[in-house]
């Protein structure tokens, strides 16, 4: 029985990052990725989840899976779908492309995400 649950919640967490990656993608106009479930050569362990430029593909193991709630799914996916718009959003990044001014900057850091891939979904921000 606890199998069956298992194999269900897994399942039901693929559809939602699967829901979410499309989602974003078609809000941004870009170009939705390959997901692959099943584990790949590059995956660090220490990595929820990559995104393969090359092909188009965000790879997201089974384990990286169980790990995450509902919640984190949607920061994972929008984090993966912010590669394809830049491979290296880190803070020179942000700084050079995003905001224009200190101030843009200062607002920033209290978001977790880059705030062009934040959408309102009931009362808060993903």
């Amino acid at each position: 029985m606890r199998e069956n649950f298992d194999k269900e919640l897994l399942e039901l967490k693929k559809k939602k990052f699967l829901e979410a990656v499309s989602r974003i993608c078609e809000n941004r106009n870009l170009p939705i990725p390959y997901v692959n479930f099943d584990g790949c050569p590059a995956e660090n362990g220490d990595q929820l989840a990559h995104y393969h430029s090359d092909v188009n593909m965000i790879c997201i193991s089974k384990r990286q899976l169980t790990v995450l709630n509902f919640d984190d799914l949607e920061e994972v996916a929008a984090h993966e779908v912010a590669h394809i718009l830049e491979l290296n959003h880190d803070s020179i990044f942000r700084k050079e492309l995003i905001f224009p001014c200190p101030i843009h900057q200062s607002l920033y850091d209290s978001f977790k995400y880059l705030p062009f891939l934040m959408e309102k979904r009931g009362n808060r921000l993903i």
